[in-house]
C-alpha cells in the first residue's frame, strides 16, 4: 500500500516553495502562448489559468492517496469555447503544439444512458522543437493540465461546483431528476447553438450575419481581441448592399484576404495603437471597407458619405495604399 499521501502538510509546503516560481514561469509563458496563437484559428476562446495553492495540493494527496510527483494539475489551464467544433480546433492545436503524456474525453466514459461533466483534459509537457519554447528548455519535464470544454459545459462545472453536487450523493430521486433534466438541457444548447450557427453562417437570408461571420475570424487572428456586435451590424446595415450576389462576392472577399495575409497581418502589427483609437480599425468590418476599395470605389465613397465623414475612408483608404481623393 502507497504510504507516501501521508506526507505532511509542512513537507508539500516546502516542495512546493522550492517548484513555485518555476510554476509562474511556465503559466505565464503557455497562457501568452494561446492567447497568441489561438486566435489564429479563427476564433477567440477564453484562456484563463491557475496555480494550485499548497492546501489543495495536500487534500488532493490524502484524497487520492498518490505522491506529490503524481499530482500533474499544479498548473492547470482552462481554454473555454463558445461552440463544440471549436473544442475539435483547440485539441487539434494542443496536439501539434504539445507533447502529450495522457487525453482524457469525459464524455466517452459516459454510457448512452447517462449525463454528467463533460470536458477533455489532457497532461501535457511544453514541447521545446518550438521556437518560443526553446528559452523554456529547464522546464521541459514539467507535466501540467489544459482543459478544454464549451461554454455551456464549462457552466455546468461551475454551477454543480456551486451547489456542491456530486453524481454519488444520496439525494431524494425527485432531486436527482431536476439535476439530471439540467445537465440534459446543457448539453442539447450545446448542439443547438452549433447548429443555430452553422445555418447563420450559411443562410442567404441572413446577409449581415452571414457576412460578419465570414469576416470576424479573421479579426480574431490579426487583431486577437473581440470586437462590439452590434457596432458592426449597424455598420454592415448600411454598406452590405454594396454586395449585390453573396454566392458571387464572398468568395471573391475569401480570396481577397487570402491573397492579401502578409499585408494585413503587417497593418495590424503596424498600428497596434490603432485599435483602441479607430473605430473601424477595431472592428471585422475593417476588411470589407478594403475590399469594396479594391473593388468598387466610387460605390463605397458615395455610400459611406452618407453616413460618414469622408475623412475616415482616406486615412483607411491610405493605411490599404489606394486614394480616393
Amino acid at each position: 500500500m502507497n504510504s507516501d499521501y501521508k506526507i505532511s502538510f509542512d513537507e508539500i509546503l516546502s516542495k512546493f516553495e522550492v517548484e513555485e516560481k518555476k510554476f509562474k514561469e511556465i503559466q505565464a509563458a503557455v497562457e501568452m502562448y494561446l492567447k497568441e496563437n489561438l486566435p489564429l484559428l479563427e476564433i477567440l476562446p477564453q484562456v484563463n489559468s491557475r496555480i494550485k495553492d499548497p492546501i489543495s495540493l495536500y487534500k488532493k494527496i490524502r484524497k487520492k492517496k498518490i505522491k506529490y510527483e503524481e499530482v500533474h494539475d499544479i498548473l492547470g489551464i482552462r481554454i473555454i469555447c463558445h461552440f463544440p467544433s471549436e473544442v475539435e480546433k483547440v485539441n487539434k492545436f494542443i496536439e501539434s503544439n504539445f507533447l502529450i503524456e495522457t487525453f482524457e474525453k469525459k464524455i466517452d466514459k459516459l454510457k448512452f444512458d447517462q449525463l454528467g461533466y463533460l470536458s477533455d483534459h489532457f497532461e501535457v509537457r511544453i514541447k521545446t522543437s518550438i521556437p518560443y519554447f526553446e528559452k523554456f528548455i529547464d522546464f521541459s519535464s514539467l507535466t501540467f493540465e489544459i482543459q478544454v470544454r464549451t461554454l455551456c459545459q464549462h457552466t455546468w462545472a461551475d454551477i454543480e461546483h456551486a451547489l456542491l453536487y456530486k453524481q454519488d450523493m444520496q439525494l431524494e430521486e425527485s432531486l436527482k431528476r431536476r439535476v439530471f433534466r439540467l445537465t440534459s438541457l446543457l448539453e442539447i444548447c450545446d448542439q443547438e447553438f452549433e447548429a443555430v450557427n452553422q445555418k447563420i453562417i450559411n443562410h442567404p437570408d441572413y446577409k449581415i450575419l452571414m457576412i460578419l461571420k465570414k469576416i470576424e475570424g479573421k479579426f480574431f487572428k490579426y487583431a486577437k481581441r473581440d470586437y462590439d456586435k452590434e457596432t458592426s451590424i449597424t455598420f454592415l446595415s448600411i454598406i452590405s448592399p454594396l454586395i449585390k450576389n453573396l454566392d458571387k462576392d464572398l468568395p471573391k472577399l475569401n480570396l481577397f484576404l487570402m491573397n492579401n495575409e502578409k499585408k494585413l497581418e503587417q497593418i495590424f502589427r503596424e498600428r497596434q495603437d490603432k485599435l483602441e483609437s479607430n473605430i473601424y480599425f477595431s472592428q471585422p468590418e475593417i476588411f470589407l471597407i478594403w475590399f469594396l476599395l479594391e473593388i468598387d470605389k466610387y460605390s463605397l465613397i458615395k455610400l459611406w458619405s452618407e453616413s460618414y465623414p469622408l475623412e475616415d475612408l482616406e486615412e483607411l483608404s491610405v493605411w490599404w495604399g489606394i486614394t480616393i481623393n
